[in-house]
C-alpha cells in the first residue's frame, strides 16, 4: 500500500496536481489540512482513495458527503495511523502532545502538518513515529514537499519525502 502524505498546500492545486503525478502508482492521499478547498477536484476524480482533516486555516466543509473532521484514524495491516494537522497538539511547540495522541489512539505512527518543516522522528520506547511531509507550498525557504508512506502486508511502514 503507497499512501502520498501532502499538507499546507494553501489551495495550490497546481503543486497538489504536480504531486500526485509524481506518484501515479500511489493508492491513497492524505490530506493534513490547510487547503481542503484545493483537494476537492481531485477527490472527485476517484482515481484514489482520500482521507483528509482540516488544518488551522480550513473553514468546515463536507467532501464526499462527509463532514471533515481534525483527527482520522486509518489501519493497515494491523498497524493504526493518526491524521491530524498538527495545531491542536502543538506540534510546532515539541512532540509531547502529538506523542500523547498517539498513545491514547494506539497508534504507531501520527501524520501531522502545520509546521511546515518536513520531519519523522522515532520513539523506539514508544513504538511510534511522527511524519510531517512539509509543506506543498513554496515558502519559509524550503522547496515545496510532500511525504510517502508505503505499508508492508507485513505492517512494517516506511517513511520518505520528496521535493516538487
Amino acid at each position: 500500500m503507497k499512501c502520498i502524505v501532502i499538507s499546507d498546500s494553501h489551495r495550490s492545486e497546481e503543486n497538489i496536481s504536480r504531486a500526485l503525478s509524481k506518484n501515479p502508482d500511489a493508492d491513497m492521499v492524505f490530506f493534513l489540512g490547510d487547503g481542503i478547498g484545493g483537494v476537492e477536484k481531485h477527490v472527485e476524480r476517484r482515481d484514489k482513495q482520500w482521507v483528509c482533516v482540516l488544518g488551522n486555516c480550513d473553514r468546515p466543509t463536507v467532501i464526499d458527503g462527509s463532514f471533515v473532521k481534525k483527527v482520522e484514524c486509518v489501519s493497515f495491516f494491523g498497524k493504526k495511523i493518526v491524521l491530524t494537522h498538527g495545531d491542536l497538539y502543538g506540534a510546532k511547540y515539541g512532540s509531547g502532545g502529538l506523542l500523547a495522541l498517539a498513545k491514547e489512539q494506539g497508534a504507531a505512527a501520527v501524520l501531522y502538518g502545520h509546521t511546515h518543516v518536513a520531519k519523522e522522528e522515532y520513539f523506539p520506547e514508544l513504538g511510534v513515529t511522527l511524519f510531517n511531509p512539509g509543506s506543498l507550498e513554496a515558502g519559509w525557504g524550503a522547496q515545496p514537499s510532500f511525504g510517502l508512506l508505503t505499508v508492508s502486508e507485513q505492517g512494517e511502514l516506511l517513511f520518505s519525502h520528496g521535493t516538487l
